[in-house]
């Protein structure tokens, strides 16, 4: 019964002739121009953050300079048998030999350290043998996070902030950059010319959103950005654009995959509206191989 709805639902999918214009347009959509690329060096920050502006950070980010929670588990490395009974039996008495240091100070072999993982509350001591060396493990306690003080993490903070403000610097002048080149007028920085560049070569740069792509490829604009790139702000200077004629197989592929969309789409749809309103099980095994 599965396989029918599918069939019929696949059947009943079909493609608009605007959407295979759009999406041959996204797939085909050639450009020429410049990319302005601005780095952080391309701003001075004059900035030092107040002990107040640092206090107000830490009091609203307290999670953030937690530490994590800490398993303490106790290693004796032995190889004295009459010591290691000795040692096992202070520890089922809850009596601490010394001589111990902590699981996080310890070089391991594999199968020991995977029983020292598993060691907790309710499962605190464990004796392993490798080849002549005795190992004692013992959960000592579970140590909650802890909230590291303002005097540990002052200098984090202030990076933060700092990093913060060259961050608003950065993003201030590349929209003044963009003006700029709307007027015409000249910019310290130099462009990286491109020619017929496609739509994937340009993103592997810049963070383009689809509203911005629409624009890009349909828009009578020259100037686009600034878009967030790797390491700074990216303004495009469109000089030109274009399109190029896809084959046939190409047209075919774009149709096809537009059509599967679709199809996940509603399938995925149907599938919901299944299990909210008539309290449908659905198979996951069928629906994944979908």
């Amino acid at each position: 019964m599965a396989l029918k709805v599918m069939n019929f639902i696949d059947y009943g999918v079909y493609v608009l002739p605007d959407e295979l214009e759009i999406q041959k347009a996204f797939r085909t959509a050639y450009f020429d121009g410049k990319l302005y690329l601005i780095r952080p060096k391309d701003v001075k920050v004059d900035y030092e953050p107040t002990e107040q502006e640092i206090k107000k950070y830490y009091e609203e980010n307290k999670e953030k300079f937690k530490e994590k929670e800490k398993r303490v588990v106790y290693v004796w490395i032995l190889e004295d048998k009459e010591v290691v009974q000795d040692y096992y039996k202070l520890l089922k008495e809850r009596k601490i030999p010394e001589g111990y240091k902590e699981l996080s100070e310890v070089s391991l072999p594999r199968r020991v350290k995977e029983v020292a993982d598993k060691l907790n509350e309710n499962n605190r001591l464990k004796l392993i043998k490798e080849k002549n060396t005795y190992y004692i493990l013992f959960f000592k306690e579970r140590q909650k996070p802890k909230l590291k003080p303002l005097d540990e993490v002052r200098e984090e903070i202030k990076g933060i902030l700092i990093t913060r403000e060259r961050e608003k610097s950065l993003e201030k002048y590349s929209k003044e950059v963009k003006e700029k080149l709307i007027r015409g007028e000249k910019v310290d920085i130099k462009p990286l010319k491109f020619d017929k560049a496609s739509l994937d070569e340009i993103n592997k740069i810049l963070r383009i959103e689809q509203k911005d792509i629409l624009e890009l490829i349909f828009g009578k604009e020259k100037v686009f950005g600034p878009f967030v790139a790797l390491n700074g702000y990216g303004i495009l200077v469109i000089d030109k654009r274009g399109f190029e004629e896809p084959d046939k197989n190409k047209i075919y592929e774009i149709e096809k995959e537009i059509k599967e969309t679709k199809f996940q789409d509603i399938i995925g749809f149907y599938v919901d509206s299944l299990i909210k309103e008539y309290k449908v099980k659905v198979n996951e095994e069928l629906l994944n191989r979908l």
